[in-house]
């Protein structure tokens, strides 16, 4: 998991996080296989 620092981005303060897998050294971005919710918990 990935946590970007707080920062505004079109008056919004954005609060990114990226989870992320390594095949061999490279990061390879998970995402769901269907629409959630914002906020959903990730297990």
């Amino acid at each position: 998991m990935i946590n970007f620092e707080s920062r505004v981005i079109f008056g919004l303060e954005s609060q990114g996080m990226l989870l992320v897998a390594d095949d061999e050294g490279r990061p390879v971005l998970l995402r769901p296989d269907k629409e959630v919710p914002l906020g959903t918990k990730v297990r």
